[in-house]
């Protein structure tokens, strides 16, 4: 019986970026008859078997991890208390030899009082040796020279000499330890070692050693400890691996070198530990080992590892015997249970495929009182309900519908072929078309003819499993289209899933995105060619320097009616040309010299009227449209008319030889962010008013090609050798924080507008008068640096022929070192910028820390604010700009020297 044909929902989260469509088919059809019930009801028992697996064997497990786990502690306390019984044996051998450090010190003092009548009183020194334990087997005193001058021993026939012991204490200050040596100390040969101290006569000079002998053997009884089990053994090792003592056969192996395995030979330096280790015999041991802190000794304590942990081990083998029987039993009940449990389930499956086979519906006739009854009566009362269940489901499924009818995104479910049978109002509303209109047709009538190439391999695609994901433009009833994002997922019926979802406006962002990226790009290219214009005019600078300061130099020696004068006067005019031309590129470069009074923008215009008059073609007409009463601005004037001047000669170029018409406006001009965001340099410009400036034409206009390039060094249409104009106009409003809007169109014209910040004030007159020069000679020396030679030799050829002792520096350390040297000889530094090893400003600095009265001139192709901002409030004298002529050099240093302050 079907109860459900056709149920889909739509969901949608964050998670996920498309929708996710359930289409769900529920029916109820005539369950199959079970062909293998016994071997169903067998998988019951291996199931009720391995549940009763999966709760003993963990417990069997725990049985034997917790007896292992009982081993590892066992082994822990073991070799804590190895390694504790062998920290208290090193502190008991420190007592001992702290003893006899103290007793053979209070000795020394004796002997040190009267040495020569120690062998007359040989009861005193027996005395002393009384109060030393019974391992102690001798006590001496030694002169200088080695000889016996005391000994507390008696019926001694020999007198045993440590000369290595000897000459080590003698050396020393200290207890001196030997080594173990095999000697007849108590009449016997028994192994001993002999401990040292020096004593000294009353002028505290080394006058010869008290030395105690011990008994090795007696000593070994230090090492008896009953707390350990049997088995056990503690060995004392001396630095050289030489057994001084051991608990265990002490007379056969005192001396003998330790050769048991590397990690006790390890143990040796290290101050104290525990380790496990397997013997020569195979045997594994746990050990301890702790360090003596008064003597090189190492007491090493070990157990055998089989007798400490043999009553652990034989408690774990017999756990492991009666879990495994519990095992055996438990498995043998748990299938005789599962027997008994199996018997009603096979009745009431009986009943489920009498049911399931078609036959009217019969109650179960299982009686039990335990689960089996209740999932009997269960399964009665799922019968009485599987109507009512039908039921619900009609009722979800129309749910669902309404669900997928409200959905935001456009549902349309298709055949096999493709055809669509059903859609909801989102996708009729995206298409323009009623659900009827759409349903009949397939994804290939509804996207334009550009797109329908695409469908056939999506729908390979689709057919093969996978779910398809493709973006395509839609075409609506009336005509037109919009882009749209459509999945599409084959169910398992055949059937297929769509779902559309309109992206106009995603499209819409990702053009805004572009088109900021690419005007950010286009803004660091010209930066790109800023930096590296002003590194270029820096560096021509230099050479004009030299140009224009000889062809000064060569003027003044020259008489004034002199033919050279004339081809000088053409140097001078060609050097101050291509300054120009170096103010130009500085100015693109956003480095220019700028000198901002406050000035009105309609009198530059005015100003420079004549001048634009002469400079552009005969056949164009000047237009002027001046708004009254212009707010003021903050510029340089000289900047500003360059402005104007390039614009006009490249609107006059543009009209070339036919007649036309040059407009020159100012005005107010109200900008919002959407205004400035379509300007140049103005990303970061505040909204607001700004003063503005706008020069048209109607010449041969622009292509949006030729827009993106006008303002790049050299770009030009005209012929080799021009192209700067337009990007010292581009340096020239970026450093004033100005704006340029460009209009134009192939044919019609093109119109730059320019937007400069307004300012509250009245404007400055520019025009300055020139004061006349008086005759003036210098003295003294100067300190000329510069990196350039060029530079320096024509500067110093200047001051040189105004009176001035010159001396040379190649750099700023050059400087410094020569400075320095004689610092009271030089009444001036004039001194370049930009230098290698110390540039001007670090040069600077290491000046006045030396004599800080200097006076210094920076020289710079810089402007010059940019140069001497860094030096603002540090006593810097003056700057002078390159290129510079002589006149202009003699003024500064003249000024320098006088006291007329040029520089705060």
């Amino acid at each position: 019986m079907r109860a459900a044909d056709s149920i889909a929902c739509h969901r949608q989260t964050g998670e996920h970026p498309y929708p996710l469509f359930i289409v769900i088919d529920v029916q109820t059809a005539p369950a199959q008859p079970s062909h293998n019930n016994h071997h169903a009801f067998f998988g019951i028992r291996a199931r009720l078997i391995l549940l009763v697996l999966a709760a003993v064997v963990p417990l069997l497990l725990l049985i034997a991890f917790r007896a292992k786990q009982q081993i590892t502690l066992e082994r822990a306390d073991v070799l804590e208390h190895i390694q504790v019984r062998a920290r208290l044996i090193a502190a008991r051998l420190d007592d001992q030899l702290s003893n006899i450090d103290t007793l053979l010190l209070g000795l020394s003092h004796v002997v040190t009082s009267d040495p020569a009548s120690i062998d007359k009183n040989k009861a005193r020194l027996d005395t002393i040796a009384q109060v030393l334990s019974s391992t102690h087997s001798n006590l001496k005193v030694r002169a200088l020279d080695g000889r016996l001058l005391g000994s507390s021993g008696k019926n001694l026939e020999t007198d045993f000499f440590d000369r290595k012991l000897f000459d080590a204490t003698i050396a020393g200050r200290s207890l001196v330890i030997g080594d173990p040596v095999f000697t007849p100390t108590n009449g016997n040969g028994e192994w001993s070692l002999t401990l040292g101290r020096p004593f000294y006569d009353s002028a505290g000079h080394v006058a010869g050693m008290v030395e105690v002998s011990l008994d090795l053997v007696l000593m070994g009884t230090l090492l008896e400890d009953r707390a350990l089990p049997d088995r056990s053994l503690i060995s004392v090792i001396d630095g050289n691996r030489k057994i001084l003592m051991r608990s265990v056969d002490a007379e056969k192996r005192i001396g003998q070198t330790c050769y048991e395995n590397a990690s006790i030979l390890q143990a040796l330096a290290i101050h104290e530990g525990n380790l496990e280790f397997t013997s020569a015999d195979g045997d594994k041991h746990l050990a301890g080992f702790s360090t003596c802190s008064r003597a090189p000794w190492l007491v090493f304590a070990r157990v055998p590892s089989a007798t400490t942990f043999a009553s652990i081990e034989r408690q774990f083998r017999n756990a492991q015997m009666l879990g495994l029987a519990t095992l055996a039993a438990t498995l043998a009940l748990a299938w005789f249970m599962a027997s008994r449990m199996t018997r009603p389930i096979r009745l009431l499956a009986a009943d489920a495929a009498a049911v399931g086979e078609g036959q009217k519906i019969r109650f179960s006739a299982v009686e039990s009182r335990g689960e089996m009854g209740t999932l009997s009566e269960t399964f009665n009362l799922m019968l009485s309900q599987l109507e009512e269940r039908d039921t619900a489901l009609r009722r979800s499924e129309e749910q669902f519908r309404t669900l997928i009818e409200e959905a935001a995104d456009g549902v349309l479910i298709a055949d096999s072929q493709g055809v669509y049978t059903a859609t909801n109002s989102s996708a009729a509303r995206m298409l323009g078309r009623t659900q009827e209109e759409i349903v009949g047709r397939s994804i290939i009538d509804l996207i334009i003819e550009a797109d329908r190439p695409q469908v056939a391999p999506e729908m390979a695609r689709l057919l093969a499993g996978e779910t398809v994901v493709s973006e395509w433009w839609f075409l609506r009833k009336d005509g037109t289209t919009f882009p749209g994002e459509f999945s599409a997922k084959r169910l398992s019926d055949g059937r297929i899933i769509d779902t559309l979802r309109d992206t106009t406006e995603r499209h819409r962002e990702a053009s805004a995105r572009a088109r900021f990226d690419r005007k950010l790009q286009e803004t660091q290219k010209l930066e790109s060619l800023g930096v590296m214009a002003g590194s270029i005019a820096h560096d021509f600078n230099n050479l004009l320097t030299g140009i224009l300061g000889n062809a000064s130099i060569a003027q003044t020696d020259l008489p004034s009616d002199s033919p050279a004068q004339q081809n000088l006067d053409s140097i001078k005019l060609g050097s101050m040309r291509a300054a120009d031309l170096c103010k130009q590129m500085l100015a693109y470069s956003g480095r220019g010299r700028f000198v901002v009074q406050t000035v009105s923008l309609n009198r530059l215009v005015e100003e420079t009227t004549h001048l634009l008059q002469i400079s552009i073609s005969k056949n164009a007409v000047l237009r002027f449209n001046l708004y009254p009463e212009l707010p003021s601005l903050e510029a340089d004037s000289t900047q500003i008319r360059q402005v104007i001047m390039n614009l006009v000669i490249n609107a006059s170029e543009a009209i070339g030889n036919k007649s036309g018409v040059i407009s020159i406006n100012t005005g107010l001009t109200r900008v919002d962010r959407a205004y400035l965001g379509g300007t140049l340099l103005a990303p970061e410009l505040p909204e607001g008013t700004y003063v503005h400036l706008e020069i048209s034409d109607n010449g041969c206009g622009m292509t949006p090609e030729m827009q993106t390039k006008i303002f790049e060094p050299f770009f030009t249409t005209k012929f080799t050798g021009r192209g700067l104009g337009l990007a010292a106009v581009l340096g020239i409003v970026r450093g004033h924080k100005g704006a340029i809007k460009i209009y134009s169109e192939p044919g019609k014209g093109t119109t730059f507008k320019l937007l400069f910040p307004c300012t509250v004030g009245n404007a400055e007159n520019t025009a300055a008068a020139n004061a006349t020069e008086k005759a003036w000679r210098g003295e003294g020396c100067i300190l000329v640096v510069d990196d350039d030679e060029s530079i320096r030799s024509t500067a110093a050829l200047m001051l040189r022929r105004q009176g001035f002792e010159v001396a040379l520096a190649a750099d700023g350390r050059e400087a410094v070192e020569a400075f320095r040297a004689t610092p009271d000889r030089f009444r001036m530094v004039l001194m370049d910028l930009t230098m290698p090893h110390l540039d001007g400003e670090q040069a600077f600095i290491e000046l006045r820390r030396i004599r800080a009265d200097v006076r210094v001139v920076l020289m710079s192709g810089f402007d010059r604010h940019e140069a001497v901002s860094r030096f603002t409030g540090k006593g810097l004298a003056s700057f002078l700009q390159k290129p510079f002529e002589l006149q202009e050099l003699y003024r500064i240093v003249q000024g320098v020297l006088t006291g007329t302050p040029s520089l705060k």
